[in-house]
């Protein structure tokens, strides 16, 4: 039987090497489509007033980049996620928009 952070490592461990696929997955189309109106759910959630947000499972950022905008430069949104390749592009988006955003390498243990 697995131990709780044996378990945690391998769920870790998977993330990671799903991420790729992920990224690819959510660069079709069609998958935009259904993130536009999800993502429209998860922002709508935001309290308004919120001035710091935080996102676990930030994945590539698009949701925190919006939330982001929503809470407006005098607030700020982390993002957290344990794939390095979704957190470079977080950072990426963030940079190109001047955000608020601030992904961050989430380590569990």
């Amino acid at each position: 039987m697995a131990t709780g952070s044996s378990n945690a490592q391998a769920q870790i461990d998977l993330h990671k090497d799903l991420a790729p696929r992920y990224a690819y997955r959510y660069s079709l189309p069609f998958s935009r489509l259904f993130q536009q109106d999800w993502h429209a759910r998860m922002i709508a959630l935001v309290p308004k007033g919120a001035t710091q947000v935080l996102d676990l499972g930030c994945g590539g950022g698009a949701t925190t980049l919006a939330i982001a905008e929503r809470v407006g430069p005098q607030g700020a949104a982390l993002g957290l996620d344990v794939a390095p390749m979704l957190i470079e592009r977080a950072r990426h988006r963030a940079s190109a928009a001047a955000s608020s955003l601030r992904p961050e390498m989430a380590s569990f243990r």
